[in-house]
């Protein structure tokens, strides 16, 4: 829970920071359009709507000498802010979405390089460009969008057709991949969400199998391994314990225990944990068979203590006999590549 607070609020930090690496790039598009930054400031200003929309980019873009040049730097302008809040909200979703992590996790590391290359990119501009002449400004060229469309509907009501003297560009643009990218970003997550529900409840599945102790005894005596009844004895610590047996291979001594139902196994497997490691937490199910294993080295000794469905398995032997019991595993079928 605390690494996901504190990769949130990493990103939540990128949002300033992205705006103040990206700020040049709205300077080359105020400049574009030959306006100073602000004089674009107070437009903006002037003309929010009651919903509090100024609809400054289609001003800018459609009053410059250049619209196709101004639209494609605000365009960029806007693509490159998204990044930070995009990083925040694949990092909220990782909560619930695990495989989101590992994505949040590369955007750690590629979004400093991003925005570190943008400053000195910035940098560089900031220094070797030039303002336009404002003075030079075309005075044919429309200075606001009501004037445009006054323009417009004065050519209509004289001749009688529209003659278009100045060509509108999409400005909304910007906003419509923004959209998109946003769009695209929720979209995946949610299909990430639903795969990875997915494989939980096949994993659970996987995981609730029941395993016949007979069938385990025959494959291990066919491996040339002895088998030593020990259910009595263990029958007075596990009272839904079905059956339960030890036996060896080379080094390894394992114990096997069958139960009547998954959950004495999942009581029987906690058990163990605790017992040789206070501390101890559940292992991953190492695969879509449903094996869940967890193990620990002491100097040379290894122990180790797996469940497959209603059974469990107590493993002690030494760290070179690791390979020993892995196998076995997969030879008797818990263990499934």
């Amino acid at each position: 829970m605390e690494n996901h607070f504190l990769r949130i609020i990493y990103f939540v930090l990128f949002v300033p920071i992205s705006h103040f690496c990206i700020n040049w790039i709205w300077t080359a598009a105020c400049r574009s359009s030959v306006k100073h930054e602000d004089d674009v400031r107070q437009y903006e200003i002037e003309n929010r709507n009651f919903k509090g929309q100024s609809f400054v980019n289609d001003w800018l873009i459609n009053t410059s000498p250049t619209p196709h040049k101004t639209l494609l730097i605000v365009t960029l302008h806007s693509v490159l802010f998204i990044p930070g809040p995009v990083a925040t909200g694949i990092a909220v979703m990782a909560y619930f979405v695990e495989p989101l992590i590992s994505v949040s996790e590369v955007l750690a590391v590629v979004l400093p390089c991003v925005y570190f290359s943008l400053s000195v990119i910035g940098l560089i501009y900031k220094r070797f460009s030039k303002e336009p002449d404002y003075s030079a400004v075309d005075t044919d060229l429309p200075t606001s969008l009501k004037s445009l469309q006054l323009e417009e509907t004065a050519d209509e009501w004289k001749t009688g057709k529209r003659e278009i003297k100045f060509h509108y560009v999409p400005s909304n643009l910007p906003k419509l991949i923004v959209v998109v990218i946003w769009t695209a970003v929720f979209l995946w997550a949610g299909f990430s969400f639903m795969t990875q529900q997915t494989e939980i409840i096949s994993e659970k599945i996987a995981a609730n199998k029941t395993v016949d102790s007979q069938t385990v005894k025959l494959q291990l005596e066919e491996q040339g391994m002895q088998i030593f009844d020990d259910t009595a004895y263990y029958r007075n610590n596990w009272e839904s314990l079905t059956d339960a047996f030890t036996t060896h291979k080379e080094d390894v001594s394992m114990v096997f225990y069958f139960f009547e139902g998954i959950s004495d196994a999942e009581e029987c497997y906690g058990y163990y944990i605790n017992k040789y490691h206070f501390t101890a937490k559940e292992g991953p199910i190492i695969n879509e068979n449903g094996f869940i294993c967890y193990s620990e080295t002491y100097g040379t000794s290894y122990w180790s203590v797996a469940r497959f469905g209603n059974s469990v398995i107590e493993v002690h032997g030494t760290i070179d006999d690791i390979p020993i019991f892995e196998q076995l595993v997969k030879d008797i079928g818990y263990w499934k590549e």
